[in-house]
C-alpha cells in the first residue's frame, strides 16, 4: 500500500502540469507511464481496471436491439450460432452489401479457407 501511494504522489506532482492539463485523462497517463523511470506497477494495474469500465450502456443496448430484431418470430427457429454469426457481420462490417460482396470475391485466401471450412486468419 505504501508503494501505491508513492506512485500516487509522484503522478500528482507530474500529472497537472500544463503539457497535461490539455490532453483527456487516458492520454495523460500513457504519457505518464512511458516516459517516466519509474515501473507504476500498481498505479498501472489501478487504471487498467478503472480505464475498462465502460462510459454508457449504449453499445450494449444497440446489439441487444439488434439481436431482438434478428431472433423474431418469424426466425424464432435460428439457431444462437446463427444469430450470433449475423450480430457480428452487422455489428463489424459497414460497408453495403454489393461492396462488401465485390470485396469478399476479391478475397482468394478468404474464398479457400471458407471452402475447407476453416478458421480465416489475416
Amino acid at each position: 500500500m505504501d508503494e501505491l501511494y508513492e506512485e500516487y504522489g509522484i503522478v500528482e506532482a507530474n500529472i497537472n502540469t500544463p503539457q497535461m492539463i490539455e490532453n483527456h485523462s487516458e492520454e495523460r497517463y500513457l504519457k505518464l507511464f512511458s516516459k517516466s523511470e519509474v515501473p507504476f506497477t500498481n498505479l498501472k494495474k489501478v487504471s487498467a481496471y478503472i480505464f475498462s469500465i465502460p462510459c454508457s450502456h449504449g453499445h450494449t443496448e444497440r446489439v441487444f436491439s439488434m439481436m431482438t430484431s434478428a431472433w423474431r418470430n418469424e426466425r424464432d427457429r435460428l439457431q444462437v450460432n446463427s444469430v450470433k454469426a449475423e450480430l457480428q457481420i452487422c455489428n463489424n462490417f459497414s460497408e453495403e452489401c454489393p461492396a462488401m460482396y465485390k470485396k469478399l470475391l476479391a478475397n482468394r485466401k478468404l474464398l479457400e479457407m471458407a471452402s475447407k471450412g476453416t478458421k480465416y486468419k489475416e
